[in-house]
């Protein structure tokens, strides 16, 4: 990482590249792979229940918004991102807001004013926005308008599936090809530049503003 800045610059404005290549080293994608393979294992039909609730025991996941019987789930991927019943998340008709799109917990939320400005992963660390979508995202809004950001996190134990918080079109996707790092709370706010770092996929589009 240092030398690469050395040689191209820094354009992404990470500020530990020294611990982000160590870290790096520790959480790289062959320990991502290895996990996700044992996730994509066949789970005996008989261990299903007692597996599942034992994680949802450690992570505080909530069966009972669970869709179908805990023994349909072949792998525990499959389980990890479960439908929930039709009426577990009520969504409020907000004409002129936005709802979460996802089951999670607010970590920061803010407006972005400044190009250059950073803004918070966690309290502690943060990251730069224009690095993490992959463009500056004042160069492209409305004379008047705000840019702002709300940072979700999805525990273990949350349901992991996105919706859109709004009617939107969305116009493209881009994927990032990047690191693995973890995403607990409790590293994001000792490491800066995580979320710029990581593997990801910005979509963006329209709604009614």
């Amino acid at each position: 990482f240092k030398e690469c800045i050395e040689i191209v610059g820094n354009p992404a404005q990470i500020q530990n590249p020294n611990t982000l290549f160590w870290l790096r080293m520790l959480f790289g994608r062959s320990r991502s792979r290895w996990f996700g393979m044992l996730t994509e294992l066949h789970v005996p039909v008989a261990l299903r229940p007692a597996l599942y609730r034992a994680f949802a025991w450690k992570y505080g996941a909530d069966l009972e918004e669970v869709r179908y019987p805990l023994d349909s789930f072949q792998t525990f991927q499959d389980f990890f991102s479960r439908k929930l019943r039709e009426d577990a998340r009520p969504i409020s008709d907000l004409q002129d807001g936005l709802v979460s799109p996802v089951d999670g917990v607010l970590l920061t939320s803010g407006v972005l004013h400044d190009a250059e400005a950073r803004i918070e992963q966690v309290k502690g660390a943060t990251y730069f926005v224009p690095s993490f979508l992959g463009y500056d995202p004042l160069q492209s809004v409305a004379e008047g308008s705000s840019v702002c950001y709300a940072v979700l996190y999805l525990s273990p134990g949350h349901y992991h599936r996105i919706h859109a918080p709004c009617a939107v079109d969305i116009a493209s996707g881009r994927h990032f090809c990047g690191e693995l790092l973890p995403l607990r709370p409790s590293f994001l706010q000792r490491v800066c530049d995580v979320f710029s770092v990581n593997e990801r996929v910005v979509l963006t589009g329209r709604w009614r503003f």
